[in-house]
């Protein structure tokens, strides 16, 4: 397994304003955010900043109306392509161009589940590491499980 202290955390931010969800490992980017509205949360787990053995890129592409923006991410290639096809936008800029980080796809190495949910009212793309987090979501009904979206270290 990689060395643990080569992963870093994948920071969690909310706008309740835009209902938009929004992941980082890039400090400047989550400041940026920070002064457009989102407030940060829990970190969701620890993913690697450069690929290391038994990890895939976690893609991201924002789909944009103009009145509604939702960041979507995948570690399926396929999946990223689809998206990005249908006019999902890959970000410019240089240092996380089409991805956030690397985690694993299966659980090794201690690594945990990463949920992804989607809410449809709300056009929100969702992640979480919190099993708790996730039921309290689904019994909501706001939120749909759209399985696992990957695995991460533990914080």
């Amino acid at each position: 397994c990689p060395p643990r202290n080569h992963a870093i955390p994948l920071r969690r931010m909310w706008n309740a304003a835009k209902l938009d969800h929004f992941y980082s490992t890039y400090g400047p980017e989550v400041a940026q955010f920070g002064t457009q509205g989102y407030v940060e949360e829990t970190p969701q787990g620890l993913i690697y900043p450069v690929q290391e053995a038994g990890t895939t890129l976690f893609f991201r592409c924002d789909w944009n109306t103009g009145t509604k923006i939702d960041h979507f991410y995948t570690a399926d290639p396929g999946e990223f392509q689809a998206k990005v096809a249908a006019g999902c936008q890959v970000d410019s800029e240089p240092d996380i161009a089409q991805g956030v980080g690397y985690l694993y796809t299966s659980p090794i190495c201690n690594a945990i589940p990463l949920y992804r949910m989607y809410s449809s009212s709300r056009v929100d793309d969702f992640y979480t590491i919190d099993e708790a987090e996730r039921q309290q979501l689904l019994t909501s009904g706001v939120y749909q499980d759209e399985g696992i979206a990957g695995y991460v270290l533990p914080n």
